[in-house]
């Protein structure tokens, strides 16, 4: 069963995320942030120097909802613009060209996947693609395992 890994990585150093990402054999970390620097004092390369790393920003929030994601009291506003916004072929394809061959995560800074738009994507691609095989596992928690069945649009 394929599974789509997420990582969060707020409070983890590039090497941490190197080790979680070989432990787990993911050849392919996609950084589907807007912008590939960061604001936590990670280098704005920390992450390129990954092995398979891919910065893909059209996975990432429209600027237009940022505000809306910044305050977390507008969680369903963003949630709602954003499935809207990745309901669209160009997205779609984007997501589609980066899952094939090797095991892949998605990366993102928030730590809590419930409060990040890393599991609003994964749920809606695995639900709109109809990839009913695959799995979700969220390696900033391990103990969070989500499949396509609780994914209510």
């Amino acid at each position: 069963m394929p599974t789509l890994y997420l990582l969060g990585y707020e409070g983890l150093t590039a090497n941490q995320i190197s080790e979680i990402l070989r432990r787990r054999k993911i050849g392919k970390l996609i950084d589907i942030r807007r912008w590939p620097y960061t604001s936590s004092g990670h280098n704005p390369a920390a992450f390129r120097h990954i092995k398979g790393y891919i910065h893909l920003p059209v996975l990432a929030p429209p600027r237009s909802l940022l505000s809306a994601y910044k305050d977390k009291s507008l969680w369903d506003e963003f949630a709602a613009g954003y499935i809207k916004y990745i309901d669209s072929e160009k997205v779609k394809q984007a997501f589609l060209d980066v899952i094939t061959g090797t095991p892949l995560c998605l990366l993102c800074k928030e730590k809590n996947p419930h409060e990040c738009h890393r599991m609003l994507l994964a749920k809606f691609m695995i639900e709109a693609l109809e990839l009913e095989d695959w799995k979700i596992l969220d390696i900033s928690s391990p103990k969070m395992q989500f499949n396509k069945t609780i994914f209510d649009r």
